[in-house]
């Protein structure tokens, strides 16, 4: 069985919870200004956010397994971009746009006279 974590990140917090990135850092800021009346419980290390694992399973009502997160290594660590785009990248078409313009009429008026 893992070790229990004393305190989880952003990412772990959101898996955990199933709730979004912008929803943890709004409840944590929530949490720091308040003086903990209100948002989920949290600790500054530095520029660090983490949130007490205890704290987190009171406000949840039971035990936050491990089974919930992802593992690390179900995560590529490192993303090739160039690759990436050409997965996703589609066939280019072979149908062009027409390059004619379109004709002024006598009826529109000239911006500059000559």
């Amino acid at each position: 069985m893992p070790e229990r974590k004393d305190f989880l990140t952003v990412e772990e917090v959101m898996a955990h919870l199933r709730v979004g990135r912008t929803f943890v850092y709004e409840q944590a800021r929530l949490y720091l200004r308040t003086g903990g009346a209100q948002g989920l419980p949290c600790r500054k290390f530095g520029r660090l956010l983490r949130f007490p694992t205890a704290q987190l399973e009171t406000l949840a009502g039971a035990p936050l397994l491990e089974a919930d997160v992802p593992a690390a290594r179900d995560v590529p660590a490192v993303v090739d971009l160039d690759e990436a785009r050409r997965a996703k990248a589609p066939e280019p078409s072979t149908s062009r746009r027409s390059s004619t313009r379109r004709a002024t009429g006598t009826e529109q008026s000239s911006l500059f006279t000559d």
